[in-house]
């Protein structure tokens, strides 16, 4: 920096007495001075380059004289928040005398240039007294200079024609109020031309007035724009503008505009703005006061009118909009919108309505503004739309069509214009019909309010008391999503249920192909939390807990108490299977309380569940309707082409009243068992599946001990009387892993218990069951009691709900001496006659011991061995 030069001896002429100074300085220089201002509160910079400074000054007794001449660079100066000067140069020459006696500055010709823009001003100044001024300025912009706050350089470089006039004078007192400032000031035929469609605007003209009055406040001042005329393409501008008051602004406006506006982001500085095109009419005549004590608008007449038509433009790194049609109609405070066509992508809005104060967003009041509207939408497309910030887009990477949308809305003006990510907005919504492409089916939603926020600089999004109907049941609905400046964004959940058929949310076109598992209705309430990803196409966590439901089909009513699940590192793909559980990928925990049917109550559940695109590991961890922990694995694909399902489980030495206490509510049976079954069976509808179940089912224990009925006894009575069913006694048989399918789930003890006060010991018992093609078919199934041995022989067909089992008491060669058949349907199956081995027919003291000796043909040949030694008759 070269800020001050030497000045030389000889052009230094200083000359002192007693009483006087009298002092020539004939050249001052300075150069290269930068001057840079940060304001970190308000986030602004200034920098200012004065290039050189030229200055002369001779003080006497009686004057003072002055020259001054400089040259600075506007590097960057703001204006206002959207206008900011850079680059500009700006020129300061003028020469003034002050004679020190009276105290009066007289101003020379003086010259002030802005780039090409050029302004003379002299005057006087009187300092004495109440001091007075007098100056006078005049001006034109051949260069139209002055455009460069409005115009783009492509816009500059097409101006033609025309001048820009200013002129005024600043007259009056300046120790009491302020100097009346009166200017006027205009545009004469000035030309721009468009070059992306090689048009002009022509003959743009108007003619301005200020005047400030003499008060400090400007409650005086005036403003007043006439003639504002302008030849557009397809179209024109008429117009005048008036305020009066500056402190309680009183505005006159009377606008009328038609024009193309193809283009125009080329000429005028519409930096949020490109691709501008289309048509638009406004029509504006207002006549309004501002009331500072109420703090808003006034208004006498609200009377303007938006008319676009293709309107087309694109916001840079936020999205492109291909049609704006419609109209825009303000009334006092009230906009109006009628049938205003959007078209941004895929994506088509129709919104007709209105929205109350939005004057208040001109003038910056913070009132509340309201808005009631009706939108309709084709197709909204939430990923094109939330491009500018693809993690939304693409942790809900669906389209939501046919969308039919009643909605009230509300904010201030504070909210809508300070934020940092969206503006805050709370929506009531009235009316909603819509569907998620390839997510959920068609939802109508009759109530629910929806807060549109931010936290920490990022979306936050609050759905509350939301009332949604879905495939024909009732969902009641609270939901959070909020994206995280650095976490994973999160869905967290509270939602109740009624009559939800799940079926019909997963196959929302395919009704007659819902698996049967899925056919019936859920209801319940429960909460769930799901952290969705950061950088990829997963799920990180989904969290359910409190989950209580019911959940009812044709065939049964399950219950489930305080369930719980957590799933990790979730993954799936629509674009393969528009069902996201078809392509699923994670590791599960399910838990549960109590799960609760019409033949199982069971409590403390607990499974773990692996799951690798689509196909579902089960592995049972805590089950304790068994009362012991047992070992097995669930393979369940049930989405392939022809779904199927693989059960392996077995448990040892369980206690049997437990697992008869998770079926029935009276326990019959006590003792120590074994269970085994290794099941798989096909199909995509119950029918097909039951008719391929196959595999096998065995139970065995020891040391049993059957309350209710006495086996023996009911036996003995064969030497009186056959009036009693085998059936009863061989009925426990049945009690093993096919008892319930026999009896469709109803109570055992109403079919076994003849008197509570009995009991029955069971040394042995085996149930082994083949499975082939649907048909239960007994590969060994017998018990043995003190004295006697039962045995069954025969299958049940699940296929045509059908069973044909004989039931024979036997000798110790294992041969029938009496039995009875069972046969029918399961629901209502028959009983045959009692048939008694007719060489044993004679009198006898006992009726196995009877049968000994006599060939016969032998009827079973299990594990179960006949009794060593009868019961005594003591």
């Amino acid at each position: 920096m070269n800020a001050i030069r030497p000045i030389r001896k000889d052009t230094v002429d200083i000359k002192q007495d007693s009483t006087e100074l009298d002092l020539s300085l004939e050249r001052i220089s300075l150069r290269n001075i930068q001057v840079f201002y940060n304001d970190s509160v308000n986030g602004t910079k200034k920098s200012v380059v004065l290039d050189r400074v030229y200055a002369s000054l001779k003080y006497q007794q009686d004057v003072i004289n002055s020259e001054i001449e400089t040259d600075l660079q506007l590097i960057e100066f703001p204006v206002t928040n959207r206008i900011i000067l850079n680059e500009k140069s700006v020129y300061v020459g003028t020469s003034f005398v002050f004679d020190r006696n009276n105290l009066l500055l007289k101003i020379d010709a003086g010259k002030l240039k802005f780039e090409k823009a050029g302004f003379n001003f002299d005057g006087v100044i009187d300092l004495k007294d109440e001091g007075f001024i007098n100056l006078n300025l005049e001006g034109s912009d051949e260069g139209f200079s002055f455009f460069q706050l409005v115009l783009t350089e492509t816009g500059i470089d097409n101006v033609h024609g025309g001048n820009i006039y200013f002129n005024g004078t600043i007259k009056g007192a300046i120790s009491h109020g302020i100097p009346e400032f009166d200017f006027v000031f205009g545009l004469n035929n000035v030309n721009l031309f468009i070059p992306t469609v090689e048009s002009y605007i022509k003959n743009m003209h108007f003619e301005g007035k200020f005047n400030s009055g003499t008060r400090i406040d400007f409650s005086q001042a005036v403003l007043q724009i006439d003639n504002i005329i302008a030849e557009m393409p397809g179209g024109y501008i008429n117009g005048n503008f008036a305020v009066k008051n500056f402190v309680s602004p009183y505005f006159k406006l009377d606008w009328d505009m038609k024009a193309n506006i193809t283009g125009f982001d080329q000429i005028i500085k519409l930096d949020f703005l490109d691709s501008l095109s289309g048509n638009i009419e406004i029509y504006d005549h207002v006549i309004a006061r501002y009331d500072p004590d109420k703090g808003r608008m006034v208004e006498e007449i609200n009377d303007s009118r938006i008319v676009c038509n293709n309107l087309q433009f694109a916001i840079p790194d936020v999205m492109n909009i291909q049609n704006i049609s419609g109209t825009f109609t303000r009334a006092m405070d009230t906009l109006r919108l009628d049938s205003v066509f959007i078209l941004t992508g895929n994506t088509d809005l129709l919104i007709d309505g209105e929205i109350y104060n939005t004057h208040t967003l001109l003038f910056n009041d913070n009132e509340k503004i309201t808005a009631d509207l009706s939108i309709q939408s084709a197709v909204f497309d939430l990923p094109e739309l939330f491009a500018y910030d693809p993690r939304v887009g693409r942790n809900f990477p669906y389209q939501i069509i046919d969308i039919n949308l009643l909605v009230g809305a509300s904010t201030t003006t504070y909210k809508l214009l300070d934020f940092y990510a969206n503006p805050e907005i709370d929506f009531e919504i009235k009316h909603l019909d819509a569907t998620i492409q390839d997510f959920l089916p068609p939802i109508s939603i009759s109530k629910g309010f929806f807060k549109l926020h931010e936290k920490d600089q990022r979306i936050l999004l609050n759905f509350m008391d939301f009332e949604i109907l879905m495939a024909e049941s009732m969902i009641y609905a609270d939901v959070e999503y909020y994206s995280p400046p650095v976490l994973s964004d999160y869905v967290k959940t509270k939602v109740s249920l009624k009559d939800l058929n799940p079926g019909k949310v997963f196959y929302p076109d395919q009704i007659d192909s819902i698996p049967q598992f899925l056919n019936g209705y859920l209801s319940g309430s429960l909460i769930c939390d799901v952290i969705l990803p950061f950088d990829t196409n997963t799920l990180d966590r989904v969290y359910i807990d409190k989950g209580n439901l019911e959940f009812k089909t044709e065939k049964d009513t399950i219950k489930i108490e305080s369930l719980f699940l957590e799933a990790d590192n979730i993954i799936y793909d629509t674009d393969i299977k528009s069902n996201p559980l078809a392509t699923l990928t994670t590791n599960c925990i399910i838990e549960a309380n109590e799960i609760n049917s019409g033949i199982l109550k069971v409590k403390d559940v607990r499974y773990h569940i692996d799951v690798d695109q689509g196909v579902y590991t089960v592995t049972p961890k805590k089950i304790s309707f068994f009362g012991e922990e047992g070992q097995g694995t669930y393979i369940l694909k049930p989405y392939i082409e022809t779904p199927s399902y693989e059960l392996e489980y077995s448990v040892e030495q369980f206690k049997v009243e437990k697992l008869l206490a998770s079926f029935l509510e009276d326990t019959i049976i006590t003792g120590i068992a074994d269970f085994r079954m290794n099941i798989s069976m096909s199909g995509d509808q119950w029918d097909s599946v039951i008719g391929n179940i196959n595999g096998d089912l065995y139970l065995s224990g020891t040391e049993l001990t059957m309350y209710g009925l006495d086996a023996d006894k009911l036996i003995e009575k064969l030497k009186r009387s056959q009036n009693f069913n085998l059936v009863d006694v061989g009925a426990v048989l049945l009690a093993g892993p096919v008892g319930l399918a026999v009896t469709k789930g109803s109570d055992f003890a109403r079919i076994i218990v003849s008197d509570p006060g009995e009991k029955t010991f069971i040394p042995a018992f085996i149930s082994d069951w083949n499975v082939e093609d649907g048909r239960l078919i007994i590969e060994d199934v017998a018990f043995s009691t003190e004295n006697n041995r039962i045995a069954a022989l025969g299958w049940i067909d699940l296929k045509t709900d059908s069973l044909n089992i004989i039931i024979a008491a036997l000798n110790k060669e294992g041969c029938s001496i009496m039995s009875q058949d069972l046969y029918g349907k399961l629901e209502t199956p028959d009983m045959g006659e009692v048939q008694v081995v007719k060489s044993i027919l004679a009198p006898v003291t006992n009726l196995v011991k009877g049968a000994v000796g006599v060939e016969c043909k032998v009827f079973y040949s299990g594990e179960v061995k006949h009794p060593e030694k009868r019961k005594s008759n003591n």
